[in-house]
Protein backbone atom coordinates (compact mmCIF):
# COMPACT_ATOMS: atom_id res chain seq x y z
CA UNK A 1 0.00 0.00 0.00
CA UNK A 2 2.74 2.96 1.15
CA UNK A 3 4.48 2.20 -2.45
CA UNK A 4 1.48 2.67 -4.62
CA UNK A 5 1.17 5.81 -2.20
CA UNK A 6 3.93 7.01 -2.59
CA UNK A 7 4.35 6.48 -6.58
CA UNK A 8 1.15 8.23 -6.61
CA UNK A 9 2.30 11.07 -5.31
CA UNK A 10 5.29 11.48 -6.90
CA UNK A 11 3.35 11.29 -9.98
CA UNK A 12 0.33 13.66 -8.46
CA UNK A 13 3.12 15.68 -6.95
CA UNK A 14 4.54 17.12 -10.38
CA UNK A 15 1.29 17.49 -12.06
CA UNK A 16 0.45 19.75 -9.60
CA UNK A 17 3.57 21.53 -10.32
CA UNK A 18 3.02 21.57 -13.44
CA UNK A 19 -0.20 23.29 -12.81
CA UNK A 20 0.93 25.77 -10.33
CA UNK A 21 3.29 26.78 -13.77
CA UNK A 22 0.36 27.23 -15.83
CA UNK A 23 -1.80 29.21 -13.46
CA UNK A 24 -0.14 30.81 -10.46
CA UNK A 25 0.85 30.47 -7.42
CA UNK A 26 -1.52 28.42 -5.76
CA UNK A 27 -1.18 25.98 -2.54
CA UNK A 28 -2.40 22.38 -2.92
CA UNK A 29 -2.53 19.81 -0.28
CA UNK A 30 -4.17 16.25 0.54
CA UNK A 31 -6.35 15.85 3.47
CA UNK A 32 -6.09 13.23 5.51
CA UNK A 33 -2.45 12.03 6.09
CA UNK A 34 -1.93 8.61 4.39
CA UNK A 35 1.63 8.20 5.96
CA UNK A 36 0.45 5.06 8.15
CA UNK A 37 -2.52 3.44 6.00
CA UNK A 38 -1.53 -0.46 5.06
CA UNK A 39 -4.32 -1.52 3.88
CA UNK A 40 -8.04 -0.75 1.92
CA UNK A 41 -10.08 1.99 3.62
CA UNK A 42 -14.28 1.22 3.92
CA UNK A 43 -15.18 4.85 3.03
CA UNK A 44 -13.53 7.89 1.33
CA UNK A 45 -15.06 11.19 1.49
CA UNK A 46 -14.73 13.75 -1.50
CA UNK A 47 -15.43 17.52 -1.63
CA UNK A 48 -14.02 20.19 -3.88
CA UNK A 49 -11.26 21.32 -2.59
CA UNK A 50 -9.36 22.62 0.64
CA UNK A 51 -10.63 25.42 1.81
CA UNK A 52 -8.06 28.12 2.55
CA UNK A 53 -5.66 30.41 1.08
CA UNK A 54 -2.26 30.53 0.62
CA UNK A 55 0.35 30.39 -2.56
CA UNK A 56 2.46 27.59 -2.50
CA UNK A 57 6.05 29.46 -2.16
CA UNK A 58 4.50 30.61 1.31
CA UNK A 59 3.87 27.42 1.77
CA UNK A 60 7.31 26.31 1.36
CA UNK A 61 8.19 28.92 3.39
CA UNK A 62 6.32 28.34 6.06
CA UNK A 63 7.88 26.36 9.16
CA UNK A 64 4.52 25.02 10.11
CA UNK A 65 4.61 22.84 6.53
CA UNK A 66 7.86 22.31 7.32
CA UNK A 67 9.41 21.11 3.94
CA UNK A 68 12.43 21.33 4.38
CA UNK A 69 11.67 18.10 6.71
CA UNK A 70 10.15 15.88 3.83
CA UNK A 71 13.43 14.73 1.60
CA UNK A 72 11.77 14.10 -1.24
CA UNK A 73 9.19 16.96 -1.84
CA UNK A 74 6.65 14.95 -3.16
CA UNK A 75 5.72 13.39 0.28
CA UNK A 76 3.65 16.68 1.12
CA UNK A 77 0.86 14.99 -0.62
CA UNK A 78 1.59 11.35 1.81
CA UNK A 79 1.38 14.25 5.08
CA UNK A 80 -1.79 15.13 4.30
CA UNK A 81 -3.24 18.55 6.18
CA UNK A 82 -0.47 20.05 8.96
CA UNK A 83 -3.66 21.23 10.84
CA UNK A 84 -5.67 17.41 10.22
CA UNK A 85 -4.61 15.96 13.77
CA UNK A 86 -4.71 18.45 15.81
CA UNK A 87 -7.93 20.79 14.02
CA UNK A 88 -10.10 18.65 12.01
CA UNK A 89 -12.45 16.82 14.70
CA UNK A 90 -13.87 20.16 15.19
CA UNK A 91 -14.68 21.02 11.52
CA UNK A 92 -18.43 21.65 11.35
CA UNK A 93 -18.19 19.73 8.09
CA UNK A 94 -16.43 16.83 9.30
CA UNK A 95 -18.77 16.31 12.25
CA UNK A 96 -21.84 16.28 10.38
CA UNK A 97 -20.00 13.68 8.00
CA UNK A 98 -19.27 11.30 10.37
CA UNK A 99 -22.91 11.67 11.67
CA UNK A 100 -24.07 10.75 8.28
CA UNK A 101 -21.54 7.54 7.65
CA UNK A 102 -22.46 6.27 11.40
CA UNK A 103 -25.40 4.13 11.00
CA UNK A 104 -24.14 2.71 7.90
CA UNK A 105 -20.75 2.11 8.94
CA UNK A 106 -20.61 1.56 12.93
CA UNK A 107 -17.50 2.78 14.99
CA UNK A 108 -15.99 4.86 11.59
CA UNK A 109 -15.74 7.84 13.88
CA UNK A 110 -13.66 5.97 16.54
CA UNK A 111 -11.41 4.17 13.65
CA UNK A 112 -11.25 6.60 11.13
CA UNK A 113 -7.58 6.18 10.82
CA UNK A 114 -8.11 3.07 9.08
CA UNK A 115 -11.66 3.32 7.91
CA UNK A 116 -11.70 7.06 6.48
CA UNK A 117 -9.80 8.90 4.23
CA UNK A 118 -11.11 12.79 3.62
CA UNK A 119 -9.85 14.12 -0.29
CA UNK A 120 -10.71 16.46 -3.20
CA UNK A 121 -11.53 16.56 -6.15
CA UNK A 122 -8.45 19.29 -6.67
CA UNK A 123 -6.05 19.83 -4.22
CA UNK A 124 -6.00 23.37 -4.78
CA UNK A 125 -6.71 25.55 -1.49
CA UNK A 126 -8.81 28.62 -2.48
CA UNK A 127 -11.52 30.12 -0.05
CA UNK A 128 -14.28 29.49 -1.95
CA UNK A 129 -14.51 26.28 -4.51
CA UNK A 130 -16.06 28.80 -7.54
CA UNK A 131 -12.43 30.69 -7.22
CA UNK A 132 -11.25 27.40 -9.44
CA UNK A 133 -13.68 27.28 -11.89
CA UNK A 134 -12.40 30.17 -14.16
CA UNK A 135 -9.28 27.76 -14.63
CA UNK A 136 -10.81 26.17 -17.62
CA UNK A 137 -9.85 22.41 -17.87
CA UNK A 138 -8.68 22.30 -13.92
CA UNK A 139 -10.57 19.29 -13.04
CA UNK A 140 -10.17 17.52 -15.93
CA UNK A 141 -6.50 17.25 -14.66
CA UNK A 142 -6.92 16.86 -11.29
CA UNK A 143 -9.48 14.46 -11.43
CA UNK A 144 -7.45 11.41 -12.55
CA UNK A 145 -5.06 12.39 -9.32
CA UNK A 146 -7.76 12.08 -7.33
CA UNK A 147 -9.43 8.86 -8.69
CA UNK A 148 -6.35 7.26 -8.83
CA UNK A 149 -5.36 7.63 -5.43
CA UNK A 150 -9.16 6.39 -4.50
CA UNK A 151 -8.44 3.33 -6.85
CA UNK A 152 -4.78 2.49 -4.52
CA UNK A 153 -7.28 2.94 -1.82
CA UNK A 154 -9.66 1.01 -2.41
CA UNK A 155 -12.85 1.84 -0.35
CA UNK A 156 -16.54 -0.06 -0.60
CA UNK A 157 -17.89 3.64 -0.93
CA UNK A 158 -17.14 7.13 -2.43
CA UNK A 159 -19.00 9.83 -0.79
CA UNK A 160 -18.85 12.89 -2.70
CA UNK A 161 -19.72 16.02 -1.45
CA UNK A 162 -20.18 18.02 -4.39
CA UNK A 163 -22.71 17.33 -6.63
CA UNK A 164 -21.07 19.11 -9.47
CA UNK A 165 -18.19 16.79 -9.48
CA UNK A 166 -20.52 13.71 -10.94
CA UNK A 167 -20.83 16.36 -13.91
CA UNK A 168 -16.99 16.54 -13.46
CA UNK A 169 -15.79 12.82 -13.86
CA UNK A 170 -18.60 12.15 -16.52
CA UNK A 171 -17.07 15.03 -18.17
CA UNK A 172 -13.48 13.59 -17.77
CA UNK A 173 -14.05 9.88 -17.95
CA UNK A 174 -16.82 9.60 -20.19
CA UNK A 175 -18.97 6.43 -19.71
CA UNK A 176 -16.64 4.93 -18.03
CA UNK A 177 -18.07 6.86 -14.97
CA UNK A 178 -21.46 5.72 -14.72
CA UNK A 179 -23.94 7.95 -12.94
CA UNK A 180 -27.37 7.93 -11.82
CA UNK A 181 -30.11 10.20 -10.52
CA UNK A 182 -31.98 9.12 -7.69
CA UNK A 183 -33.87 12.06 -5.81
CA UNK A 184 -31.94 14.69 -8.75
CA UNK A 185 -28.42 16.38 -7.30
CA UNK A 186 -29.75 15.99 -3.95
CA UNK A 187 -28.67 11.94 -4.04
CA UNK A 188 -26.68 10.24 -6.53
CA UNK A 189 -25.11 6.91 -7.57
CA UNK A 190 -22.13 6.44 -9.58
CA UNK A 191 -19.50 3.61 -10.42
CA UNK A 192 -16.04 3.86 -11.53
CA UNK A 193 -13.68 0.51 -12.15
CA UNK A 194 -15.74 -1.15 -9.77
CA UNK A 195 -15.91 1.92 -7.20
CA UNK A 196 -19.43 2.90 -6.25
CA UNK A 197 -19.90 6.66 -5.77
CA UNK A 198 -22.79 8.40 -3.59
CA UNK A 199 -22.88 12.09 -4.23
CA UNK A 200 -24.88 14.32 -1.87
CA UNK A 201 -25.26 17.58 -0.72
CA UNK A 202 -22.16 19.38 1.10
CA UNK A 203 -22.76 19.08 4.73
CA UNK A 204 -22.33 23.08 5.22
CA UNK A 205 -24.34 24.05 2.39
CA UNK A 206 -27.78 25.75 2.54
CA UNK A 207 -29.77 22.80 1.17
CA UNK A 208 -28.59 20.16 3.33
CA UNK A 209 -31.01 20.62 6.18
CA UNK A 210 -31.71 18.29 9.42
CA UNK A 211 -34.19 16.66 7.34
CA UNK A 212 -32.45 16.10 4.04
CA UNK A 213 -29.57 14.98 6.51
CA UNK A 214 -32.12 12.58 8.23
CA UNK A 215 -32.72 10.76 5.13
CA UNK A 216 -29.46 10.72 3.84
CA UNK A 217 -27.76 9.09 7.02
CA UNK A 218 -30.93 6.29 6.48
CA UNK A 219 -29.80 5.50 2.75
CA UNK A 220 -26.65 5.08 3.04
CA UNK A 221 -27.58 2.42 5.27
CA UNK A 222 -29.30 0.80 2.43
CA UNK A 223 -26.79 1.53 0.00
CA UNK A 224 -23.56 0.10 1.90
CA UNK A 225 -25.92 -2.98 2.28
CA UNK A 226 -26.62 -3.26 -1.77
CA UNK A 227 -23.37 -1.77 -2.50
CA UNK A 228 -22.31 -4.47 -5.08
CA UNK A 229 -25.39 -4.57 -7.24
CA UNK A 230 -26.03 -2.46 -10.85
CA UNK A 231 -27.19 1.40 -9.56
CA UNK A 232 -29.98 1.23 -11.33
CA UNK A 233 -30.87 -1.97 -8.80
CA UNK A 234 -29.91 0.00 -5.85
CA UNK A 235 -31.63 3.30 -7.37
CA UNK A 236 -35.23 1.25 -7.61
CA UNK A 237 -34.62 0.18 -4.01
CA UNK A 238 -34.13 3.60 -2.72
CA UNK A 239 -36.99 4.66 -4.35
CA UNK A 240 -39.21 1.93 -3.36
CA UNK A 241 -38.21 2.68 0.25
CA UNK A 242 -37.85 6.54 0.83
CA UNK A 243 -39.88 8.37 -2.08
CA UNK A 244 -42.21 9.40 0.09
CA UNK A 245 -39.87 10.56 3.18
CA UNK A 246 -37.61 12.16 0.63
CA UNK A 247 -40.24 13.70 -0.73
CA UNK A 248 -41.87 14.97 2.20
CA UNK A 249 -37.98 16.66 3.13
CA UNK A 250 -38.09 20.28 4.12
CA UNK A 251 -35.34 22.29 2.42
Amino acid sequence: MQTKLLNWAKETYQTYLNLVERYGDIGFYNQTPLGDLQESVKVVVMGNNPCSESGFSDMKKNVNWGFNKLGEEYRHLIRGNVSWQEEHTEWCYWCITMRLLSQAYPGIKENEEKECVFTNAAFFNTLKAEELDKYKGLYKETLPCTLKLIEILSPEMVLNLAPNNFNRMRSTFGSDFEREEVFGRSLMLGRYKGILFVGIYHPSAQLSTPDYRKQVTKALVLIRENRTRPIKDIASLLHDNFQAEWNAVKW
